[in-house]
């Protein structure tokens, strides 16, 4: 009975300190991570009507979606570079 409890608490301790591992490397890159829930959730029924548009090619859909989105992210820069002197 004791060496029993003795292992479920080092198991919970042990997944308690892999979860902490597991936060401390995705630390950096939750601005990120944040940002393409955002980009995902406001372009899929974009990308739904696009679905429907292509008769349910998804690879076609997807890569569509793609293109446009590095496309919308990228034209400000483009914009803002153009008229600056090489």
């Amino acid at each position: 009975m004791f060496t029993q409890k003795i292992e479920r608490n080092l198991g919970w301790a042990v997944v308690l300190l892999l979860l902490v591992g597991c936060l401390l490397v995705l630390r950096p890159f939750v601005s990120a991570l944040l940002w393409a829930v955002v980009l995902c959730v406001s372009s899929w029924p974009v990308y739904q009507r696009l679905l429907g548009w292509l008769g349910s090619r998804r690879s076609l859909a997807a890569g569509l979606m793609t293109l446009a989105m590095v496309f919308i992210l990228l034209l400000p820069f483009l914009i803002v570079a153009w008229p600056l002197p090489s």
